[in-house]
């Protein structure tokens, strides 16, 4: 049974960030790649460089050294992201989705919050 259920690859899993999760949902869409069908994050303007200590639960050693959480953004191009919660898409994320040919990969939401039209992007 476990080698069948290893065999399974789900194809189509999306990741929904929300409520703070920004810390951790940027570096998990990243690292998943391809794997991730699509992403919606809202970052509600978080920032690593926030914590003011390392025992803070959203604390990343070297996160804001090499480029805090848009940096972690980009990392996920080309793969379809939606970002929320940003005044505007962070110049490095949109500098990444153009050098992969992935512009229309990237979107960014000026809702202030997730709402109906974002989730409908999601489950496209």
């Amino acid at each position: 049974v476990v080698s069948y259920a290893l065999q399974q690859r789900p194809d189509n899993i999306r990741l929904l960030g929300t409520g703070g999760s920004a810390a951790w949902a940027a570096p998990a869409a990243a690292l998943a790649g391809d794997k991730l069908v699509r992403v919606l994050i809202d970052s509600d303007g978080f920032r690593y460089g926030q914590s003011e200590t390392y025992r803070d639960a959203h604390f990343v050693p070297g996160a804001v050294k090499y480029g805090d959480l848009p940096v972690l953004l980009a990392l996920r191009s080309p793969q379809p992201l939606m970002l929320v919660g940003e005044p505007k898409l962070p110049e490095v994320v949109a500098r990444a989705y153009a050098a992969a040919d992935a512009v229309d990969h990237v979107v960014h939401s000026t809702s202030p919050t997730i709402g109906d039209k974002e989730i409908d992007w999601l489950v496209k």
